[in-house]
């Protein structure tokens, strides 16, 4: 355990013209991951707003892996804040030889995005056993099925 007194974190003089610290250009956080992605995320989604505020940030997008569940903290805290947020998540896709194929970071550019995220990330772990998920690059590419409509997915 460290003697140092913990450190304080105090807000920047922001500039209302800028939107962020003095002097900088405004900046919006497009990829945040919260504790809900397990090992990877350390912060609680309402800590992450606060500091976005704190740095002057423009806006935040938090986007767990496979997972929203961090955006019902992050979105009643950032409306607290009056900071506007932006709900994402972000993907591992596999090709189905089991190798990894990409990375992939989804934006939900309004609530029918949001209903299509849902939709990929129930698809993705629907598939596999709990804890984990599974989506392919044809999930996006062209969804069969049920999904055929997230074709052009906003």
């Amino acid at each position: 355990m460290s003697n140092f007194p913990p450190t304080r974190l105090t807000p920047p003089a922001t500039d209302p013209h800028l939107g962020a610290a003095a002097g900088l250009p405004a900046y919006a956080e497009l990829f945040c991951l919260s504790n809900f992605s397990f090992l990877q995320g350390a912060s609680h989604a309402e800590e992450l707003v606060d500091r976005a505020v704190q740095l002057g940030y423009t806006a935040l997008a938090l986007a767990d892996e496979c997972s929203l569940a961090g955006v019902v903290r992050a979105h009643a805290e950032a409306k607290r804040a009056q900071l506007p947020f932006i709900v994402g998540a972000h993907f591992h896709l596999q090709h189905p030889d089991g190798s990894r194929a990409l990375s992939l970071l989804l934006l939900a550019q309004n609530r029918n995005g949001y209903g299509n995220l849902a939709e990929m990330i129930t698809l993705g772990r629907t598939r596999s056993e709990k804890g984990s998920y599974l989506l392919h690059p044809s999930d996006f590419d062209a969804p069969e099925g049920d999904l055929e409509h997230l074709r052009g997915m906003p």
